[in-house]
């Protein structure tokens, strides 16, 4: 039987990287797929495989930290499937630097996009989700929202607000049986944590080899994680297996918070 026979699943970023990986776990386990990117061309282009490839899916370009984008989004998918039973907010970016050199407008973007993001999102699918007292909200954290890391004081504010609110949330949609959770990644390995080359553009994605490196050797299991490593996370916290389980925070950083 598959894990998610029958469901929706509205997946924010899930153009590349983590969102792709889930967005294929997911509909490899029976859900129909609503992409969402703020990069339509991305977006559009993992719809069409994932419908080349026999799954039921739909893009939808949607800013998430902009009200009528993520309305449009959840009326979109409930035109195109019915419902939402699963809403996993993993829509996220970071731009580091030290605080005191640091603009509010930096600080400000960051919050908005990894907290307002979820919380906005959130509430679009909760109407629906009560109606049915039905629901899983499967919001991303970070080991930084955990323990902190230099530079990334905007960042480690917004994670450590998403697992604040993943616990409240939780609270008040317990009697709707709809589970709220979260998992935090630690050192995945995408575009945005690649090697940069040497002598490359300063703003390019990617950091360079020396940090890592670094971040790699503070690794227990010695090695980064992989997409698939969170996509296994939230399919687990989406699926009936965790019907009993909310307000919870799962680290997925291969031992890096023991």
């Amino acid at each position: 039987m598959k894990l998610l026979e029958g469901k929706v699943a509205i997946i924010t970023g899930s153009g590349r990287g983590i969102g792709k990986a889930m967005a294929e776990l997911f509909a490899s386990e029976g859900a129909a797929i609503t992409v969402n990117d703020i990069d339509a061309d991305v977006c559009k282009a993992t719809a069409e495989e994932l419908k080349k490839n026999g799954f039921k899916a739909i893009a939808c370009k949607a800013d998430v930290t902009k009200d009528e984008d993520v309305k449009k989004m959840v009326e979109d998918t409930v035109k195109a499937f019915g419902t939402v039973d699963i809403l996993v907010n993993n829509a996220g970016i970071t731009k580091d630097a030290m605080i005191h050199k640091m603009d509010d407008k930096l600080f400000n973007f960051i919050l908005d996009v990894n907290l307002l993001g979820t919380i906005m999102c959130s509430k679009y699918v909760i109407p629906i989700m009560k109606e049915k007292q039905y629901g899983k909200i499967v919001n991303t954290a970070s080991v930084t929202g955990l323990m902190g890391n230099i530079g990334q004081t905007n960042y480690a504010a917004a994670k450590g607000g998403v697992i604040g609110f993943t616990k409240g949330l939780a609270r008040e949609l317990g009697l709707s049986k709809i589970c709220v959770n979260c998992y935090g990644p630690g050192f995945i390995e995408t575009r945005l944590t690649a090697v940069k080359a040497d002598g490359g553009d300063r703003s390019a994605l990617g950091m360079p080899k020396g940090i890592h490196d670094t971040a790699i050797a503070a690794i227990p299991f010695g090695r980064a994680g992989q997409p698939e490593d969170v996509a296994r996370v939230a399919l687990f916290f989406s699926s009936f297996l965790s019907d009993y389980i909310t307000g919870e925070v799962i680290s997925v950083s291969g031992g890096q918070l023991v």
